[in-house]
């Protein structure tokens, strides 16, 4: 899998695989569930990008949108 970056307020943060995919179960059972879903949010209120709990830990804490 790729690393993936996002630019947020000039600077860049990169996830990497390990960052973005969540692993389920143990063993032969286990799953990769990818972090990302898709999201289509029209203007007004969009287009908009919502990053989740798995996230939290690679990207600041507190990063400002314009």
């Amino acid at each position: 899998m790729p690393t993936v970056s996002f630019t947020i307020d000039d600077k860049v943060f990169d996830l990497y695989p390990e960052e973005y995919i969540l692993k389920v179960g143990e063993g032969p059972q286990a799953q990769c569930i990818s972090g990302f879903t898709a999201l289509d949010v029209p203007p007004p209120r969009g287009p908009l990008c919502i990053f989740v709990r798995c996230f939290h830990g690679p990207l600041p804490h507190r990063v400002r949108f314009r």
